[in-house]
């Protein structure tokens, strides 16, 4: 469970922290990315406002071709037919819609005003002086028909290729505010018209309410760029106590000549509203994000640690298995140091049967050679001989005891390859399981490298684990061997010593006859010299193999030894591999 908790909370808090700075960054390109909108759309408004003022331009200069090209006008202008031209004139601007038309003669002179009824006085404007002078003239100016800034638009009346007259159109719109007002309604925008810097059409209004006519730029830095130089500005810009952003772009006259400018901008106070929106959607859109994210991995993070917990289940059974088998060794190894104990004391006894029967092969010599003595002797002897009877009785229970703790070893070794053959399988199950999270660890990408760690700590584990199982099998069966082997000189033993016990019970028949009976022992004599000698022989190979079995189950002590510390070594390993 800590290990769970450990991986929900540093996956929670890489979330959070992960969704932050998403939140910062898409935050960040959204209010970017709003203000490159809205210059890009104030540019676009400028270029679509620009446009107008040339179709606008373009539309009165297209009328006054057509009144320059009738034929009954040229006349009347030719004869000075003032009244004619003026109900011309006023007729013409009630059909075409106009706002400003004049008509003026070669000199300048004023023939006719449709809009008003002064007439004969000069006409000084910039497009008249230029129509006059054969060209077609247009642009923003003051004067004109209107007298006032405004669109404008002159056209010669030409007769054989002189000038005779001059039809000047103009648009009053600017003074009416309609182009702002249409502008802004299209656009969205505010909009400007400045003569020179000071505004004569707008729709910014002032605190009052009232449109901020006669109000000046007040930034040097715009009325430099676009007044003297001609440049469009583009930029932010203080308007009355508001922060907008701008393009300024200059308006120019017949002449080419800069005397006022087009202001097109967007109020920041509504860009700011607009990212304040987004801000408050990207937020929303985020936080829900990251829930979504968190419940996915809490349901990843389950179906990932399901598996170790099955896997800490298993080593547990493990565990208690690697108890059973310390146990096991244990018992071993105090069952093998009792045999090397009982082995030693019958291998000390089978010296002493064969000091003792050496002894009587050179009693029997000297009755042999003296059969006097052999009476004096006899008694010495007999004593002798139930020495070495109870030693051969005594030495034939130690093999039969150490037979049994032989059986008992043999017994020991099978239940010590059954848990070894159960670690091996459970080793194998743990190494199959720390494949299989392993193999779940690599779906889980960088959130599962932590795992792959463990379960590769854990597959090696499992793997140590199994070799040693095998070496300890390995040592058990070598083990097994030897007790056999021990077992099969043991019974070896037994029949000896049961042998030698019969042979002194024959002997011992022998040596009391022959107190009774000189000459009879020394036929008898003869015989037990021969049944001596072989007695001797008897006890080497007997004393021989007590000192091998002795060998054999030290090396089973040390094996047993051997075996409860690797068991110990493996059950430590496998409580500090144990997943929390």
């Amino acid at each position: 469970m800590k290990f769970r908790r450990k991986i929900e909370i540093m996956t929670v808090s890489s979330l959070f922290a992960m969704g932050l700075v998403t939140a910062v960054v898409c935050l960040r390109q959204a209010t970017s990315s709003l203000r490159n909108m809205g210059q890009d759309n104030v540019a676009n408004c400028m270029n679509l406002a620009l446009e107008s003022v040339d179709l606008e331009l373009e539309r009165i200069k297209s009328t006054a071709e057509s009144i320059s090209a009738n034929a009954d006008i040229v006349q009347a202008i030719q004869r000075d037919d003032g009244a004619y031209l003026k109900r011309t004139t006023k007729s013409s601007m009630e059909a075409l819609g106009l706002k400003a038309l004049t008509i003026i003669n070669e000199r300048g002179a004023v023939l006719a005003r449709g809009h008003s009824d002064n007439a004969g006085d000069i006409l000084n404007s910039e497009v008249a002086r230029g129509a006059l002078g054969g060209k077609n003239l247009m642009g923003m100016e003051i004067g004109g028909s209107t007298g006032t800034f405004s669109f404008n638009a002159a056209v010669p009346v030409m007769v054989m290729g002189r000038v005779v007259g001059v039809v000047v159109i103009g648009d009053d719109s600017v003074s009416e505010h309609t182009f702002v007002d249409r502008i802004k309604k299209v656009t969205g925008t505010e909009c400007t018209i400045f003569q020179g810097d000071t505004r004569v059409s707008t729709t910014i209004k002032k605190a009052d309410g009232d449109r901020a006519i006669g109000t000046t730029l007040n930034n040097n830095v715009i009325s430099d760029k676009v007044l003297t130089r001609g440049e469009t500005f583009f930029g932010d810009n203080v308007i009355l106590g508001k922060k907008h952003m701008t393009v300024y772009a200059p308006l120019k006259d017949s002449s080419g000549n800069v005397d006022g400018m087009l202001f097109v901008g967007m109020n920041l106070d509504r860009l700011n509203a607009l990212v304040e929106k987004q801000v408050f959607w990207v937020s929303v859109s985020v936080i829900l994000v990251i829930i979504l994210v968190i419940l996915a991995t809490y349901r990843f993070i389950s179906g990932l640690v399901r598996p170790i917990t099955v896997a800490n289940a298993l080593l547990d059974e493990v565990i208690l298995d690697i108890d059973g088998v310390a146990s096991g060794a244990t018992e071993l190894s105090a069952s093998a140091d009792q045999m090397n104990v009982t082995t030693e004391q019958i291998a000390r006894n089978a010296d002493n049967q064969r000091v003792n029967a050496e002894k009587m092969s050179t009693a029997m010599e000297e009755l042999s050679a003296s059969i006097d003595e052999v009476s004096n002797s006899s008694t010495a002897s007999l004593a002798q001989l139930n020495t070495a009877l109870e030693a051969t009785q005594q030495g034939n229970m130690a093999g039969i005891s150490t037979k049994k703790a032989m059986e008992t070893i043999t017994h020991t070794t099978a239940r010590i390859a059954q848990a070894v053959d159960m670690i091996q399988e459970i080793a194998n199950q743990t190494n199959l399981l720390s494949l299989n999270a392993a193999i779940e660890a690599a779906k889980a990408g960088e959130q599962g490298k932590g795992f792959a760690v463990v379960a590769e700590e854990v597959r090696k584990l499992a793997e140590r684990s199994a070799t040693s199982a095998k070496e300890i099998a390995k040592y058990n069966i070598e083990a097994r061997e030897s007790v056999t082997s021990g077992d099969q000189m043991v019974t070896i033993t037994v029949d000896i010593m049961s042998s030698i016990n019969t042979s002194l019970n024959q002997f011992a028949v022998q040596t009391r006859e022959s107190v009774n009976a000189t000459r009879e022992q020394a036929k008898t004599g003869a015989e037990v010299a021969r049944d001596v000698a072989s007695s001797v022989n008897n006890s080497s190979a007997i004393a021989s193999a007590t000192h091998e079995m002795a060998s054999s189950t030290h090396e089973v002590s040390r094996t047993a030894h051997e075996l409860s510390r690797l068991a110990a070594e493996l059950q430590s390993k496998i409580h500090r591999s144990k997943l929390a």
